[in-house]
């Protein structure tokens, strides 16, 4: 019985370690993406970068609103 207690045990741990480390993957990918968003645009395409800008800064100001 104290065998498979230690297994599960074990095996419980290993778990635990792949979910931090999948949370900790998410987080790059996140991170990753927003980096994209934000920094890919703005090499390309400067010029309108700041129309964008200012498109999102406006959107997000109406959004704190509750109309």
């Amino acid at each position: 019985m104290e065998v498979l207690t230690c297994k599960a045990d074990i095996l419980f741990n290993y778990l635990l370690i792949i979910n931090s480390k999948l949370q900790s993957m998410g987080n790059i990918k996140a991170f990753l993406t927003l980096a994209t968003i934000i920094f890919v645009p703005l090499i390309l395409a400067p010029q309108y970068f700041i129309a964008i800008f200012i498109v999102i800064l406006v959107c997000l100001a109406f959004r704190q609103r509750k109309f």
